[in-house]
């Protein structure tokens, strides 16, 4: 069985993908359980390995690959396809970009097959979501103090999270955008608009933004993660440069400036 997990939205993503694991987790305590990181050059033959051992206690197996591998075969794509019909085998993958060949059997569900999508969430779809992240961390958010979350970060829901986490400490009553600046949230927008600054008509305008962030003391990792959110047509792009510095090849400061030059 293969569930793909697709979108730029990480955060949401990877909340899925917690629940998913702690269910089969709770159902199959004694299952076989790897993490595969598909950038890795022998990632496709470590996943081969594992999806074909044999256990003499429990069958069952769970196999998480994150991204989706960055070289494939049509020798692994046929190992993968294969999954689909096992049903004692649960591959959860995760992808921000839409699966390529020889992956595109991905894209769409069928026998064996499901996926979910994650898109980044704008409008009246993040304010229903930070509403109910809100709920689940026992926050109670005055409108105000709603929207200005959405205002400050945008479909950045990590950063959302975050807040959430530390708002916490108010159950009882609720929050309100006093009560986010007095927590330094108003800090928020002058980064997030930095981040937008990368995203300007002007390569000297990004350049400028870039850095103004880093002589802020922002990191560049911290800087790459969060442009795809703010910059979704160069999201192909992105990824391939983060592959390049996991590759060892540049570092993000310099993936940075490539990207903004382009």
């Amino acid at each position: 069985m293969i569930t793909v997990l697709s979108g730029p939205d990480s955060y949401r993503r990877t909340r899925r993908s917690q629940e998913l694991v702690a269910k089969f987790k709770a159902a199959h305590p004694q299952a076989a359980f790897v993490r595969i990181d598909g950038d890795e050059p022998e990632a496709g033959e470590r996943f081969t390995e594992f999806v074909r051992a044999a256990s003499l206690f429990e069958p069952r197996k769970m196999v998480i690959v994150e991204p989706l591998f960055a070289s494939g075969t049509k020798t692994l794509a046929e190992t993968l396809k294969r999954t689909a019909d096992n049903a004692l085998c649960l591959v959860l993958i995760h992808a921000a970009l839409a699966p390529e060949s020889p992956f595109t059997f991905l894209k769409k569900e069928g026998k064996g097959i499901t996926t979910e999508a994650f898109p980044r969430l704008t409008g009246e779809k993040l304010h229903a979501w930070i509403a109910n992240e809100a709920g689940v961390h026992g926050v109670a958010l005055a409108p105000a103090a709603l929207q200005f979350l959405a205002d400050a970060y945008g479909a950045d829901t990590w950063s959302i999270a975050t807040e959430l986490q530390k708002l916490a400490s108010f159950s009882g009553r609720r929050v309100s955008e006093e009560d986010l600046a007095a927590l330094g949230v108003e800090t928020a927008p002058d980064f997030i608009q930095g981040i937008r600054g990368l995203t300007a008509p002007s390569v000297r305008e990004r350049l400028t933004a870039l850095e103004r962030l880093l002589a802020s003391g922002e990191p560049a990792q911290k800087v790459f993660s969060m442009l795809p959110y703010w910059w979704p047509a160069r999201l192909d792009m992105l990824a391939a440069y983060d592959r390049g510095v996991k590759s060892g090849k540049l570092d993000y400061e310099e993936a940075l400036t490539d990207v903004l030059i382009r």
